[in-house]
């Protein structure tokens, strides 16, 4: 079931539909793994979390709209996923990192680009 889902949530944002609360959390799951961080969880340095888990995803899931929207605004050039990583994790702060992010993204969404 749970491949099933991702392979729908794939489908739609490469088909460049709008995301549904659904595959915004199953995004958010993702950076969660990828970021993999107890201080800054989500990877959310921006704004003070105080390691609040609560706080940090709703701070995720704000930004994974924002940058759709972004993203829909800019011409919906390239793949979302890597709009998102060049945003959440930019390759001018971390080359590596953002090469690394981009990687994993992918892989835990099981995206074939």
């Amino acid at each position: 079931m749970k491949a099933i889902i991702i392979t729908l949530l794939t489908s739609a944002v490469m088909a460049n539909a709008a995301l549904t609360e659904q595959q915004i959390d199953q995004i958010a799951d993702a950076i969660k793994r990828v970021e993999n961080s107890k201080k800054f969880p989500y990877g959310i340095k921006s704004v003070d979390t105080q390691g609040d888990e609560a706080k940090a995803r709703r701070i995720c899931k704000n930004t994974i709209r924002n940058n759709y929207a972004r993203w829909e605004r800019a011409g919906k050039i390239g793949c979302y996923y890597d709009y998102l990583a060049d945003k959440y994790c930019p390759p001018t702060a971390d080359r590596q990192g953002n090469i690394n992010w981009k990687k994993n993204i992918h892989h835990l969404l099981k995206i074939n680009d």
